[in-house]
């Protein structure tokens, strides 16, 4: 069901930066089930990054595409939960998608009986937001996309993860219980104003972040203007 989930979520995101799916089902007579999605040509952000350094300005405009994306998705209550690098897609034309909505959450309620126990983490260890570490569902809403999205910029500004690790164990204590480094401390001569929004994206408290999306993609409007 919560394989199934993702083409729901995606699909009421109904935004061209999320991938469309164009089928969904199980078998019958079978455990097994499938999605139809669009076919896309291009790379994954990670891919990208791992080709070399991306420029500030390649940074600039996949947060700006994904953002744009968030402000959509969480007007409609949909939380993605597990923004990354390897769910951002780049296609030959320059645009961004969103990929993977697996792990969304309906905010205004689920649209089956699948639901995550508190306690549990779900997401990608590096770029989970200190509440979802810890397992707070109730604590996790847009601000959680923002977090992600801030690691995100860090990861492929610096050239590394906000915190380094072990082992998994290791790295959800860290994620749950240490700031974010700012940005401008392991990056030096990183636009002051790129260091601003992307510290602010990762601060370590919920109500320290911007609100929502929209007054995210705003700051980051003046920011690029």
């Amino acid at each position: 069901e919560r394989f199934l989930r993702e083409g729901l979520a995606a699909n009421a995101v109904e935004h061209p930066g999320a991938v469309r799916v164009l089928d969904c089902a199980t078998v019958e007579n079978d455990e097994t089930a499938y999605l139809v999605m669009e076919l896309l040509e291009g790379e994954s952000v990670d891919a990208r990054r791992a080709r070399g350094r991306l420029s500030t300005d390649e940074v600039l405009d996949i947060l700006d595409q994904t953002l744009d994306v968030l402000v959509v998705a969480h007007s409609r209550g949909i939380v993605h939960r597990d923004l990354k690098p390897d769910n951002l897609f780049i296609t030959s034309e320059g645009r961004i998608k969103v990929l993977d909505f697996g792990l969304a959450r309906f905010t205004d309620g689920l649209p089956s009986e699948v639901r995550t126990r508190t306690g549990i983490a779900m997401g990608t260890l590096p770029y989970m937001s200190p509440e979802q570490a810890m397992g707070k569902r109730s604590e996790i809403d847009g601000r959680t996309d923002l977090f992600a999205l801030g690691a995100t910029a860090f990861r492929l500004l610096s050239g590394r993860r906000i915190h380094d690790a072990d082992s998994e164990a290791a790295m959800l204590l860290a994620m749950a219980t240490r700031p974010a480094p700012p940005l401008s401390s392991v990056v030096p001569g990183v636009p002051e104003g790129v260091a601003m929004v992307v510290d602010l994206a990762l601060a370590f408290a919920r109500d320290a972040r911007y609100p929502d999306a929209a007054t995210f993609a705003d700051a980051f409007a003046e920011l690029v203007s």
